[in-house]
């Protein structure tokens, strides 16, 4: 055997008799047997003379010998370690004190972040001007006069594909600075310089619906004021509302909806006088009937169903 280790166990007669052979030559030659020159560990387990029957021998095993137990000592936190107090969990009914936002509206002008681009420029409604710390980032400022009421409490930064974003607000001396990003054509421009066809105009009446439902749901007004001078075209082709947002709008939103028709009239009949979309429908000569169609149902219809009406007339308008 490759374990050479033996253990003597003592045998079931002489438990049985009692008597339990001492100093048995046979079983030390056993335990030599079983003992490799090379591995002397032997597990012997005790036996029962040395055990014994006397009541010294139970008394000596069950009394604990009198021994000193070393103890390492107690163990002090230095000085300059810091025992922290654990801070309680408040309870549910007890809110703790809620986060204010900072405040959109800076109490400063914008020349701090901005800087004109024609120096001197007399204060006017809009001027253009870049970051001071971005030159690259162009921006069109517009000033309004406040009459001291706080108008800038529900002021944010908007941000939508279809919207002219609010970029920064700031307010001193009673007038109101907000900066928008910079835009390159409104879509009146855009119309008395090149004939749009149908399906561009279709597209960009997809685009102004997504920017009003932006406008009535996510901001919950009104824009009242939708007309194709203040519906600008970017460098890239994006169709954006500009919406100035200082007052909060509680008109209709069917007007506005409306307001689209009547747009969508004087694009094609430039020069078209009158505001009232059963009146721009009337005076318009041409047009197909999908687009006239459209035009009409903006007197009643809702946002999601006038999406569905373009792309069921111009497929690629997914």
């Amino acid at each position: 055997m490759s374990d050479n280790r033996g253990t003597l166990f003592p045998r079931s007669t002489d438990i049985a008799s009692g008597t339990i052979p001492q100093n048995n030559n046979d079983d030390n030659r056993e335990i030599e047997s079983h003992t490799d020159i090379n591995d002397n560990r032997i597990t012997v387990f005790p036996r029962s003379t040395e055990i014994g029957d006397s009541e010294s021998d139970t008394r000596n095993i069950s009394e604990p010998q009198n021994r000193e137990v070393q103890r390492l000592p107690k163990r002090h936190l230095p000085a300059q370690w810091l025992q922290l107090p654990v801070k309680g969990t408040a309870k549910a009914d007890e809110p703790g004190p809620k986060r204010q936002a900072p405040l959109f509206c800076k109490d400063h002008t914008p020349w701090i972040k901005y800087q004109r681009f024609k120096q001197g420029a007399k204060p006017g409604k809009t001027c253009l001007a870049y970051a001071t710390d971005s030159p690259g980032t162009v921006v069109a400022i517009k000033e309004y006069k406040t009459s001291g009421i706080d108008k800038t409490c529900h002021l944010k930064m908007i941000s939508h594909p279809n919207i002219v974003n609010l970029l920064d607000a700031f307010e001193q001396s009673r007038i109101l600075y907000l900066a928008y990003e910079l835009m390159d054509i409104s879509l009146e421009q855009l119309q008395s310089g090149i004939q749009l066809k149908e399906s561009d105009l279709a597209f960009i009446c997809k685009e102004l619906l997504h920017g009003l439902w932006y406008i009535h749901r996510d901001l919950g007004v009104c824009h009242t004021a939708l007309t194709y001078d203040n519906v600008f075209i970017s460098s890239q082709g994006s169709v954006k509302i500009a919406a100035c947002l200082l007052e909060r709008h509680q008109g209709s939103e069917q007007f506005d909806i409306k307001s689209i028709g009547i747009m969508i009239c004087k694009v094609l009949e430039p020069g078209l006088s009158a505001h009232d979309l059963q009146a721009c429908y009337a005076s318009i000569s041409h047009g197909s009937d999908s687009l006239r169609a459209f035009i009409s149902t903006t007197a009643t219809a809702t946002i999601q169903a006038l999406l569905q009406l373009l792309k069921d007339a111009w497929l690629y308008l997914l």
